[in-house]
């Protein structure tokens, strides 16, 4: 079993390897895009780095439930990926 200690330190090199990925993007398309944009430019660069990810999860939402059940949304966002099986 992993001590706590060598989970938090995996954790924060990952977080530390996304964030680069990150600012990797933002330094070569510049501010002002759509977030869709972001998205995929980032998870190209995730890809390119080797690091497993998802994009985002459908979200189902149930809005003024209906008879008998409510009635099922599945929204265009949803929960943000997951990089490595943890959810950002």
């Amino acid at each position: 079993m992993k001590s706590m200690k060598g989970t938090k330190r995996e954790f924060s090199e990952l977080s530390h390897w996304i964030i680069g990925c990150a600012i990797e993007v933002h330094r070569i398309v510049g501010p002002g895009l759509l977030e869709s944009t972001y998205q995929h430019c980032l998870a190209h660069e995730l890809k390119l780095n080797g690091i497993g990810f998802t994009l985002e999860h459908p979200l189902p939402v149930a809005y003024k439930p209906a008879v008998p059940s409510p009635l099922p949304l599945s929204p265009g966002r949803g929960w943000p990926g997951r990089v490595r099986g943890q959810l950002l």
